[in-house]
Parts: C-alpha cells; sequence; structure tokens
C-alpha cells in the first residue's frame, strides 16, 4: 500500500490522523520541523491494521517522491534529504515501560538501506 499524499490540514476532507505517545514526544523535542514531518510521513504510511510491538522493528520503504511532493522539497535534494532524515530518526531513542515493570529503549529508525539514486528503505 503506497503512502498517502499529505493534505493541507484545513482540508475537510483528510483522513489521515497521528498520534503521539508520550514516550515519542520526548524523542522528539529536538527535531527539526522537517525530521518532524518525515516521522508524521512514516507513520502515515503503516497499514491501517498493522500490529507493532515495543521493541520489534518494522520494515518499510519510504516513497521519497510522495514525500518530496507532500512538503515541496526540491526533487534535485529529495534523497539526500530523506537520508539526512533518516538518520537524524536513527539517533533517535524512545523508551516504553512494559507491563512487567521493565524498560526497553529502541531507536526509532533502527537501521537504513540506501540505494543511490532510488531511495532509502528504513527499519523502523
Amino acid at each position: 500500500m503506497p503512502c498517502p499524499t499529505i493534505v493541507p490540514m484545513e482540508n475537510p476532507g483528510r483522513n489521515q490522523l497521528v498520534v503521539k505517545s508520550n514516550a515519542l514526544v520526548n524523542a522528539m523535542q529536538d527535531l527539526s520541523l522537517q525530521g518532524t514531518r518525515f516521522l508524521a510521513y512514516v507513520v502515515s504510511c503503516f497499514p491501517r491494521d498493522i500490529k507493532i510491538t515495543p521493541g520489534l522493528p518494522y520494515d518499510m520503504t519510504i516513497d521519497v517522491l510522495n514525500f518530496a511532493e507532500s512538503f515541496d522539497i526540491d526533487l534535485k535534494n529529495a534523497y539526500r534529504e530523506v537520508e539526512f532524515l533518516a538518520t537524524q530518526l536513527q539517533k533517535k531513542i524512545i523508551q516504553f515501560k512494559q507491563d512487567d515493570g521493565t524498560r526497553v529503549k529502541v531507536c526509532i529508525i533502527t537501521k537504513q538501506k540506501y540505494h543511490d539514486g532510488k531511495g532509502v528503505h528504513p527499519f523502523v
């Protein structure tokens, strides 16, 4: 399933909503605006029926051209920008408290696979 095209907030027909957990909010505190947009875009690409388990990665591919068009990024720089943003997210740690009282720390993006001129393949 392709990622949705991001629409302006004032568009009444929008159907994509991103809800942030406290752990994610804490990890995002010093992200740039573009980093926050990229994270929201990545999250909007998850299938609606996905079952995410804290600490376990989800393999996905980012549609760089769609992201660039959604946020008015020059296509000549889009792949470089996405690689930079994915690296920024790879340095961000989220901490989850589990039911048994233990804590799990994971990076937002656990690894990237970048194909020069083709795109980035992050593992979120």
